[in-house]
């Protein structure tokens, strides 16, 4: 009934054929769940990003410091 509607509603507005319309709805549908899938890639790439920067910021602050410390004259040991 929802597809009906859909491909009424489709070829009213774009002033489309019934049959024309129903493709319409369908190539909708069907990008309507390729753009579903990138949008749950892209939150997992996100909290992804998140963890490795939680992982990786005491090593960077370690640097900064050590940096700041080299700057002040401090020298480090070579092993």
């Amino acid at each position: 009934m929802s597809f009906h509607t859909a491909v009424l509603k489709k070829a009213e507005k774009d002033n489309l054929s019934k049959e024309a319309a129903a493709h319409r709805v369908m190539e909708d549908i069907k990008n309507y769940e390729k753009i579903g899938g990138l949008q749950n890639e892209i939150s997992k790439m996100v909290m992804q990003q998140y963890a490795i920067g939680q992982m990786t910021a005491p090593r960077e602050k370690a640097i900064e410091e050590l940096m700041k410390l080299q700057a002040l004259g401090a020298q480090t040991q070579k092993y």
